[in-house]
């Protein structure tokens, strides 16, 4: 993630490809919720189980 925010902030460094970038969005997203949802008691189990048929989760992970 810090590649894709230094290559799209500094003019000196190489712009991302726009997939890379579309992919760096989408993970954020879902690292964001997954933190969020550990800190609100959501246990690991259900996260994991839930993986499965999120729709944020399907753009954001490999296949």
């Amino acid at each position: 993630m810090s590649n894709l925010y230094n290559g799209v902030k500094h003019a000196n460094r190489e712009m991302p490809e726009f997939r890379d970038l579309a992919d760096g969005y989408w993970q954020s997203i879902l690292v964001f919720r997954w933190w969020l949802a550990g800190r609100l008691g959501v246990k690991r189990r259900v996260l994991v189980e839930r993986l499965t048929w999120d729709s944020v989760a399907r753009r954001a992970l490999p296949e």
